[in-house]
Parts: structure tokens; C-alpha cells; sequence
């Protein structure tokens, strides 16, 4: 494959050449790592067939400029040959309008001098300042390797073997992979103390690096980082160099730097661009990446950056040291790099470190300095006693207002999280393991019940072991409702619902939660009957819970769900006017007339969808209703474009990352493997679908799967159901009947796959078994069918 794509790459470059173009090497051929090992060698023999300089770039007395293989804001960067040393480099061309000053340029010139005399094994050596006439350049070591930024952006939805994903994108030896750390925490960690030490080497040289950030770290193939980009490097005594603008990258910068406090800028500055570039390493995400320049400057100054345990899972000792040294205030930080990478060795170490979180006082501090008009009211509070006495009266009575608000806001983050399981559920009828994740944080959250009997009736789709095991961790709420009770009863019985029996006993039930499981159970049960009739009964129940839970917008959902499918339009209607009228700019909630729609009116999903998109552009809701209603509408060129949509306001989500996976193989099948198919399992793909691919490109492969899923001790129904379905595409009678006979074993009072059953076996001539089933199915479930 690298062959093929070397002579490829190779093929344009001497097409390029031929018509008298520049050679540029774009960003997408620079990510092969084996054609980074590669090009000098490559440019080098074009370079002799041509018998002339190649580069088309500057020309650099003692340099043969061989290619283009960067371009930034204020310079750009080519590979050439050192002549004399026979040596590959990279050049660094600035312009020349960089400043016209002389002095100016001189002082840029001696700052490039003085930080070629700095040499540390993780800073990238500068071989030679270049200053001529038209062009100041800097020569510096060839790096085939690549930068901390691509990293975290080749794993960027990556759920597992994020090691190996590191080798493979630096194009690491078998010896250098052995010296990889076994965790990615790990890996990010040792790299950041090497360049915390190469940040110190060029404070003791007098110098300020001043925009650390990951894509000025170069990584070379065996793991070694380097520090890069000297851009905006100043030295610490001097004043020469200030200006009345910014200079660096501001949401990697201090707050001093971006307040412009020259005299408070120094080597703390550069311990607060590596404490938040390690953030960003751990949390896979720049906390300012969306804000504003006034945004930034705020949550910088303020400190009020998310805790890094709050979005990614990071060890207590390690989130200490990441918040010191990018604490706002500069005494707050670690008084230098070197003392920030002694702590993080000591972590590596597993030795106590040093960084504790904010005493008590420093909090006060902070609060006084980032809120002073509310220190100085505070302060005046205190010194009037009597005042004090009122306003500590007036909150005690308010604070039973603010506890309701909590709570309310609690309330609506549980009502999210169930929409959407329940949602995803609906249309997709997958991932048991992403469904259960959400409805565990959910249930985390939930002050009541709803949550719990949430998870309960949607595990039982899965099974009902699923629903048991779920129960044994609730045994106050199973002992308080009458509707759990009927649920770990029938345990034994293998029942997915309610019998009529347990449906008529929970209908007279006062209790709110009974009500509200049997809501949830009746939709799920019409969704396997597939028929009018059923759908109504589930209306009828949903209705009755409605009475007792009136504020949870999951009911009117569901609501949606099962009246359009009974036909009751005008039901609907209302419905969906509510989630309208209650819930304007939830994304979730105003979802689902869309996914209820979403089968028989394509244009009105899009509609809703585009709403949606409109009032909640940085909700991925949205763009997942667009792109996976186009998939399904087999338009994939249109559901491409809700994604690049999404990308470009950087929203993103298992489920976007999936439905973009899932679009690429299906345009070009033959990339799909047994591999490709493990992948779109992290990303929540339906069996269904990933079994759809395998067939198209290796049938043999489909059907190991499938017998793999045969073989487990209960297979869920709908992987039993895809299983069933991918045999009779087969023709392979022997997996459909095996799948068939686990279904009905597993699951005796599902009835979904009834009506395929039923063709099936008229077309096989069993009648037997035909009229056994055709007694089970209502007349209506056919003409239903249209709706899934």
C-alpha cells in the first residue's frame, strides 16, 4: 500500500516539475509516516533527473531547496540540502515585511543567534541564521517525525489502543514502539516534562518562549519530543522587543501576556502554556477553543477553566500539578519549568508531588481579585452587623428557592439523557452498552425513580438478565413499587412485558412510577406488535402517566412516537405543539417529532432538524437527525454536508464520527474488513449495519460474525433479528432457522420477526409452521412495517 502511494505522490512531483511548478508536498501526503522516512531520498533523485534545483522556493547561497512542506501565518517551511555538510534541513522563511525597522531586524537576528547557542536533547537544533538581502531565514534539523497537535487529532475518537495509534501515526520502529509507555496518559506526560525541561534550557539562556502549544512540539519517530517554533521568543531582561500588540497564540497564553503586563511577564508565563498544553493532552480538548478573544481573556484571567477531572478521568496528583501551573496569578504557578518537571517525574514515579490543590485563603484571594465588586459589598456587609443579620434572614428563607432551582436544572440534565437513550433506541434499536452508560449517569443524577425505571425497561430489551441483574442494585425502589416487583417476578418466566394480567393489576395503581413503567413498557410492546391497535393501547398509557408526570418531555415524545404510527394525526399535532410551547430550545426534546417523522416525512424531519441547527448550532442533535435521515434516505452526498457542517462549528459525537465512517465505507465497500467492523462497534453502529458491510465486500467474514453471535449465551433480540435477516439475504437456511429458533427460545413474547418468518416459510411450502405463526400475527403488522 506505502508503494503504491509513494509512487503516486512520486508521479505528481515530476508531473509538477515538468510543468515548471513548484514541488509543495500537501499536509495529507506529509501524514504518511513512511513517506516522511522517505522524501529526501524521493526529492534527491527528481533532483538528478532534472539535473536542476527543484524547489522552486527562495534561493539560499549554501542550500538546495528541495520542496515546500509548510506554510504558516508568518513564515514558510521547505526541506533543502546543507551542501557543505550534505545534510537535510529545514528552512524557516520569514518575510521581510515581518518589520522594517533595522533595529528591529537586528534584534531578531541576534534573538535567532542567541537561541541556536541553546542545545538540549528536546529542542529542535538551529543549525544557521541566514540574513541576506531579501531573505532572513533559519536552517534548523529536518524532523520527520510529527507535532503534539497531530497526535490528538489521529486520535480523535479512538476508543482503545490509543498507543499504538501514536506509533503508527509517527511511523515508530518495533525497537522504539517497546519504549512507548503503556498509557496514553502516560506517554503525554513524559513528553510534556522533556519539554518543560527544554523550556528551562531556554530560560537559563536568558529567553522566553512565550507560545508553547502542541502544534510547536515536533515528536520525531521514536517518541522523542522537541520544543519548536521560537516565533515569538524574546529575552527576559530586555524591553527591546515589546510591542503594543499581542504576540502569540492566545489560548495558549497568560494572562499577563494577554493583558500585555510586561513586567509581570517571564518564565511562569511559559509554565502556563505548558500546563495548559498538557490539559489539552489529557482532556483531548482546548477548553477556549470556542470562545472569543473577550472570552478568553475572562476565563483566563478568572481561572474558571472546567477542572480536568470534569472531562477526562485523571489521577487527583496529576490534576494538581496541571491546575498549578496554570493557575492566573504567577505566583500560583511553579516558580519555574524545571520545578514543574520534577513534579511530573515524581508523578511518573509514583512519589508524592508537590502541587496541592488551592488552600482556602487562596481561594479568597482569587475571588476578591476576579469578583472585587463583590468582595467590596461583601466587605461592607460584614462591617454592617445589623445589615447582615437581615440579608443572612432574607437568604435562609431564599434558600429553599435556590435548592428548587438545583433542582430543576438536575431535573432537565436527566430528562436529556433519557430522551436520547430512548430516542437512539427507537430509531436504531442498538448499542446496548452506550444506552446503558448514558441512563447510569442519568441515573447518577436522578433525585426520584424515573431514571432508574428508565433503565430498567430499556435493559429489558436487551434481555431479561439485563433487567434482573439492573434490579438487584435497587432494592428500596423494587421494595416501593409495585411495577419493579412485577418486573423481578417474571425474571424467571423469560417475558420481555407485561401480561394482560400485570398491565390491568398496574392500570389501577396510584403510584406515579407504576404509571410511568407501564408507559414504557406498553410503547416498547407496540413497537414489537407493530400494529394500530397496539399503538393506541400504548397512547392510552402514556396518556395516563402524563396525569401524574406532566413536566417530562419524554412522554410527550413517546407520545409523538406511537400516534402518528396509529394514524391520529391530529394526536400528533398537539403533541408536538407542546415540546414546541414547553421545551423552545431544547434540542433533544424538539427532536422528536423528527424521529417520529422521520419514515414518512423525510422534508419534515429535515425542517425540524434545520430548527434545531438553527437555535442549537453547537449541539450535535441536530446534525445527527441530518445526516443519519440522509444516510437512510440513501443520500449520502447530502448527509457528507450535514457532517462537514458540524465539523466546521466543531461539534462532534460518537454518533457523528460513526455516521462519517459509516458513509466512507459504504461509498467504497472494498475498504470495509473484519477490523473496519470492530471499529464502527466503539463508535455505536448497528449490528445491522455493520454486518451490511461485511456481506458486500467478504460474505465468509458476515457470516463468522454471526455465528459468533449465535454462540453467545444470550444474544440479544436485535442482534438475534439481524442475524435472522443477513440468512435470508444469504439464502443460508441454516443460520436464519438457528437464529430464528434462539429468538423465539430467548424471547417468546416478541413478535417482530413473525411476519418475515411467516413469507419465508410460505415460500419454503411449510405450512405447519406457517399457520402456526399467521395465528400470532395481527393483519395490520405488514402495512406497519413501513414505519420502521
Amino acid at each position: 500500500m506505502h508503494d503504491r502511494f509513494k509512487e503516486h505522490v512520486r508521479d505528481r512531483l515530476r508531473d509538477d516539475l515538468a510543468n515548471g511548478k513548484t514541488i509543495v508536498l500537501s499536509a495529507k501526503e506529509l501524514e504518511d509516516a513512511a513517506l516522511r522516512r522517505d522524501l529526501p531520498e524521493m526529492l534527491e533523485r527528481l533532483e538528478r533527473e532534472h539535473a536542476a534545483q527543484i524547489g522552486g522556493g527562495p534561493d539560499i547561497e549554501g542550500y538546495t531547496v528541495l520542496a515546500k512542506i509548510g506554510q504558516g501565518g508568518m513564515s514558510s517551511v521547505y526541506l533543502a540540502r546543507q551542501d557543505a555538510l550534505g545534510r537535510y534541513v529545514a528552512i524557516k522563511v520569514l518575510p521581510t515585511w515581518l518589520d522594517s525597522s533595522d533595529r528591529a531586524r537586528s534584534r531578531l537576528v541576534q534573538e535567532a543567534h542567541a537561541l541556536a547557542s541553546v542545545r538540549h536533547p528536546n529542542i529542535v537544533v538551529i543549525h544557521d541564521v541566514i540574513d541576506g538581502q531579501e531573505t532572513l531565514a533559519i536552517a534548523m534539523e529536518w524532523v520527520d517525525g510529527r507535532t503534539l497537535a497531530d497526535l490528538l487529532s489521529a486520535l480523535a475518537g479512538s476508543q482503545s489502543e490509543e498507543v499504538a495509534r501514536i506509533c503508527d501515526v509517527l511511523g515508530a520502529s518495533p525497537a522504539a514502539r517497546e519504549q512507548f509507555e503503556t498509557s496514553t496518559t502516560r506517554v503525554f506526560v513524559r513528553m510534556m516534562r522533556d519539554i518543560a525541561k527544554a523550556a528551562q534550557a531556554v530560560h537559563d539562556a536568558g529567553l522566553l518562549h512565550l507560545d508553547i502549544k502542541p502544534s510547536n512540539v515536533l515528536v520525531r519517530r521514536d517518541g522523542t519530543p522537541l520544543l519548536a517554533d521560537f516565533g515569538v521568543v524574546r529575552e527576559i531582561a530586555s524591553d527591546l522587543t515589546h510591542t503594543r500588540t499581542f504576540a502569540g497564540t492566545p489560548a495558549y497564553a497568560s494572562p499577563e501576556q494577554i493583558r500585555r503586563r510586561d513586567h509581570e511577564i517571564g518564565p511562569r508565563s511559559d509554565v502556563y502554556s505548558l500546563g495548559l498544553t498538557l490539559y489539552e493532552l489529557l482532556s483531548r480538548q482546548q477548553p477556549l477553543k470556542s470562545l472569543d478573544f473577550t472570552g478568553i481573556v475572562q476565563c483566563v484571567e478568572t481561572g474558571r477553566m472546567p477542572r480536568l477531572s470534569q472531562v477526562a478521568a485523571v489521577p487527583g496528583d496529576l490534576e494538581n500539578i496541571v491546575h498549578k501551573a496554570m493557575a492566573p496569578e504567577p505566583e500560583h504557578r511553579y516558580a519555574s519549568a524545571s520545578a514543574l518537571a520534577e513534579d511530573l517525574d515524581a508523578f511518573l514515579a509514583g512519589r508524592p508531588v508537590k502541587a496541592r490543590p488551592l488552600s482556602s485563603m487562596q481561594r479568597l484571594r482569587r475571588w476578591v481579585r476576579n469578583e472585587p465588586w463583590q468582595a467590596a459589598l461583601a466587605l461592607a456587609l460584614a462591617l454592617l452587623l445589623p445589615a447582615l443579620a437581615v440579608l443572612g434572614t432574607y437568604l435562609a428563607l431564599q434558600l429553599p428557592a435556590i435548592e428548587q432551582v438545583e433542582r430543576e436544572r438536575q431535573k432537565m440534565q436527566v430528562n436529556r439523557i433519557k430522551q436520547e437513550a430512548v430516542q437512539t433506541w427507537l430509531i436504531r434499536a442498538r448499542n446496548e452498552r452506550d444506552l446503558r452508560q448514558m441512563l447510569s449517569r442519568a441515573v447518577a443524577l436522578d433525585t426520584g425513580n424515573s431514571a432508574v425505571v428508565c433503565m430498567v425497561a430499556m435493559s429489558n430489551q436487551f434481555g431479561g438478565n439485563e433487567a434482573a441483574r439492573l434490579l438487584e442494585d435497587y432494592p428500596q425502589q423494587v421494595r416501593q413499587h409495585r411495577g419493579l416487583q412485577l418486573l423481578v417476578e417474571r425474571r424467571d418466566q423469560r417475558r420481555t412485558y407485561f401480561d394482560d394480567a400485570e398491565v390491568a393489576e398496574l392500570a389501577t395503581s396510584t403510584d406515579p412510577i407504576d404509571d410511568y413503567l407501564l408507559a414504557l413498557d406498553r410503547t416498547f410492546w407496540a413497537n414489537d406488535q407493530c400494529h394500530q391497535a397496539a399503538y393506541r393501547t400504548a397512547r392510552a398509557q402514556i396518556e395516563r402517566a402524563l396525569w401524574t408526570s406532566p413536566d417530562d418531555p419524554l412522554l410527550y415524545g413517546l407520545l409523538c412516537w406511537v400516534t402518528i404510527r396509529a394514524q391520529d394525526h391530529a394526536a400528533f399535532e398537539d403533541a408536538a405543539a407542546a415540546i414546541r410551547t414547553r421545551w423552545p430550545l431544547d434540542p433533544v426534546a424538539r427532536a422528536w417529532p423528527a424521529v417520529a417523522t422521520e419514515p414518512l416525512d423525510p422534508e419534515r424531519c429535515e425542517r425540524i432538524a434545520r430548527e434545531i441547527v438553527g437555535f442549537a448550532p453547537r449541539n450535535p442533535r441536530g446534525y445527527e437527525l441530518l445526516a443519519g435521515m440522509f444516510r437512510r434516505t440513501n443520500r449520502p452526498d447530502q448527509a457528507g454536508q450535514a457532517l462537514d457542517e458540524a465539523e466546521a462549528r466543531g461539534v462532534t459525537s460518537p454518533l457523528l464520527r460513526g455516521l462519517r465512517r459509516m458513509i466512507a465505507f459504504e461509498g467504497s465497500p472494498e475498504t470495509v474488513s473484519r477490523e473496519a467492523v470492530r471499529e464502527l462497534q466503539h463508535l455505536g453502529a448497528t449490528t445491522g449495519a455493520r454486518l451490511g458491510l461485511l456481506m458486500r465486500c467478504d460474505r465468509e467474514a458476515a457470516l463468522d460474525e454471526v455465528r459468533s453471535i449465535l454462540a453467545q449465551d444470550q444474544p440479544s433480540a436485535a442482534n438475534l433479528e439481524q442475524s435472522y435477516r443477513l440468512g435470508l439475504r444469504l439464502t443460508n437456511r441454516a443460520i436464519s432457522d438457528e437464529a430464528f429458533a434462539r429468538y423465539r427460545e430467548l424471547y417468546p413474547d416478541l413478535r417482530r420477526l413473525f411476519p418475515s418468518r411467516f413469507r419465508e416459510l410460505v415460500m419454503r411450502g411449510d405450512d405447519d409452521e406457517a399457520a402456526e405463526l399467521a395465528a400470532m400475527i395481527t393483519l395490520d403488522t405488514a402495512d406497519e412495517r413501513a414505519f420502521q
